[in-house]
């Protein structure tokens, strides 16, 4: 069966792609900081006929993420896809000259470290795969052209940040890490979540699912 992680996935976009993953017999692995907000979603995708399980995993600390890869390893030896969803905007985002370096700091500790974290723990299990993927949900604040244009700079700076990760990053496999920016699917709109597609070819982009 094949295996994903999806980080952030006891709600909004990370459930939802966990969801429609285990639609498509993945067995899903759903990441939360929180035990509740993560097992009820689990169990969630379980009574509509899905195979769900609850990974503890706190993005921003290394030892959660370690934790975390060797709980998976335990239920499953290998991973084929890991969505790096995982994010925050902190109250008090609001101008680049007010928020303190703790704020920018813990923003940047999730939004780009996060994922860089998280991959790195799972590469030993996405090698594993016939046909490993990691895909990163960024957002169109990361943009430099019509993105970052003064709301939330800490989260913007953390996207821009991201998408700039994504470029030094090696190929895993035969597929390579999702990037930002020409592969992304995106509404468009300012601050809207887009998911960043596996590049290893131009088809690719559409058959993350598949």
């Amino acid at each position: 069966m094949k295996t994903a992680l999806i980080t952030g996935a006891n709600k909004g976009i990370g459930y939802e792609v966990a969801h429609q993953l285990a639609g498509k017999g993945f067995h899903v692995f759903i990441g939360a900081r929180k035990q509740d907000a993560g097992r009820k979603a689990a169990n969630k995708i379980v009574k509509g006929g899905g195979k769900a399980t609850f990974l503890e995993i706190d993005v921003s600390d290394n030892a959660s993420v370690t934790a975390a890869a060797r709980e998976f390893a335990k239920a499953a030896d290998h991973l084929d896809v890991l969505v790096n969803n995982a994010g925050i905007i902190v109250d008090g985002d609001n101008a680049i000259l007010e928020i303190s370096d703790e704020l920018l700091r813990n923003t940047l500790e999730t939004n780009t470290l996060g994922a860089l974290r998280v991959t790195r723990a799972f590469v030993p299990l996405l090698s594993k795969s016939k046909s490993p993927r990691v895909i990163n949900v960024s957002s169109g604040g990361g943009q430099l052209t019509g993105g970052a244009d003064g709301w939330s700079p800490a989260y913007c700076i953390s996207k821009t940040a991201e998408i700039c990760r994504e470029l030094s990053l090696p190929r895993v496999g035969t597929h390579g890490y999702g990037r930002p920016g020409r592969d992304s699917l995106s509404g468009g709109r300012r601050g809207h979540d887009c998911m960043a597609c596996c590049r290893c070819t131009p088809e690719a982009d559409w058959k993350i699912f598949a």
